[in-house]
């Protein structure tokens, strides 16, 4: 099971316009972040330089499919972690057998065995997945975005840089 989470409420739960100015939130908030600082975490061991992970399952699935097959066609060979959340996310691991390193890994099952997970439903899985990899560099791909060249020469290029981020939608930056 997940550890217990120092601010149980549903997330979704509606909020006065000031609570974030309230200051018994404002205490629970900080005593949350107290609990969090003294636990102990530790990184992942570093098994491969570079790596490409995905997360999803369920419909998710065959666009992961999809992606790593397109990856393999490229002549890529890095390994590939798909991170799912269990039985919520079910995924067929016989369709990418034959295709290189790919490595299925359960989160939940994860979480659960190294500490817990606040949180671990759609974007957060992404968050886990990234943070408990254990690639020293990551190409992390949506379940819709596909290679359609061998990424490798390009991340040998961005070698001096920690972090390089591309907008999903371009045309959603002032939505809500």
């Amino acid at each position: 099971m997940y550890f217990v989470d120092p601010l149980p409420e549903p997330e979704q739960q509606p909020m006065g316009a000031d609570w974030a100015h309230d200051l018994a939130q404002e205490a629970r908030h900080l005593n949350a972040l107290r609990q969090m600082l003294i636990k102990e975490l530790s990184p992942p061991t570093i098994t491969a330089r570079e790596g490409l992970v995905y997360v999803g399952g369920g419909p998710y699935w065959p666009g992961i499919v999809v992606g790593i097959r397109m990856l393999r066609d490229t002549g890529n060979k890095m390994p590939v972690q798909v991170w799912h959340r269990g039985d919520a996310e079910p995924v067929k691991p016989e369709q990418v057998q034959g295709l290189g390193d790919v490595q299925i890994i359960d989160a939940v099952a994860h979480a659960n065995a190294h500490g817990g997970a606040r949180i671990l439903r759609g974007w957060e899985s992404k968050l886990y997945a990234l943070t408990h990899c254990n690639f020293e560099r990551v190409l992390y791909l949506d379940a819709d975005a596909y290679v359609v060249e061998n990424p490798a020469p390009f991340m040998n290029e961005l070698n001096a840089s920690p972090f390089v981020f591309w907008h999903d939608l371009p045309n959603n930056f002032n939505s809500v």
